[in-house]
């Protein structure tokens, strides 16, 4: 069942591990299949270089597992509040990339200062407050202020990063901690971030958007 689906979550977890954005078994990768409505989660407790296919989880989008034969990923019922709220929403990154995560720690969102982080996110990545033990909370706290943003600052919750496809979840995973460590870098030089008007970052957004369609189209 949702064998080429399983095959794509089992390789991204592993790209997010060879680009240091998970770590030993902290975070995941969940995707949601379009025409059956259910998930593949990563398992819960397996190591990265135990995992297969075959070891990844499905269920349904009310938790209950359809197969598999290990637990799914311990926040996994985060996700699925996510997915019964946002349907255009079709896989989900959670993580702990270090750089990311210490705006998360200190409630702090990430000032669009880059052009590439125009490109890319349009906008600020916005901060979120968490409440420790409930998930429903945190995945509620996700919809209302993620928005058309592609990643959110969990406070206490390092980051969570969204995309139609998983492939879009995880370069989001990617950038968003090449961002936040260009950020934090030049904040320790001492200096507030210079932020690019906001009409200007929407403008280079859809500018970029656009040009990706175009080249995907061709």
């Amino acid at each position: 069942m949702l064998t080429r689906l399983r095959n794509e979550v089992c390789n991204l977890i592993l790209e997010l591990k060879s680009n240091n954005i998970i770590t030993t078994a902290s975070g995941n990768l969940s995707a949601r299949d379009c025409q059956t409505n259910l998930l593949v989660v990563k398992p819960a407790g397996v190591p990265y270089d135990e995992l297969s296919p075959d070891k990844m989880v499905i269920m349904d989008l009310n938790g209950a597992i359809i197969e598999g034969r290990y637990r799914p990923s311990a926040d996994t019922s985060i996700h699925l509040q996510v997915y019964r709220k946002r349907k255009d929403i079709n896989a989900i990154v959670h993580a702990y990339s270090p750089y990311a995560t210490s705006f998360s720690i200190v409630g702090k969102p990430i000032p669009v200062c880059l052009a590439t982080m125009a490109y890319d996110f349009g906008g600020p990545i916005p901060a979120g407050n968490s409440k420790l033990n409930d998930n429903k909370a945190v995945g509620n706290e996700i919809v209302a202020k993620i928005k058309d943003a592609k990643a959110i600052l969990m406070k206490h919750y390092g980051i969570f990063t969204i995309g139609e496809t998983p492939e879009q979840a995880v370069m989001a995973a990617i950038r968003l901690e090449d961002t936040a460590r260009a950020v934090y870098l030049a904040i320790t030089l001492g200096k507030k971030p210079c932020s690019i008007p906001q009409n200007i970052v929407k403008k280079m957004h859809i500018q970029y958007k656009a040009k990706e369609s175009k080249t995907v189209s061709n």
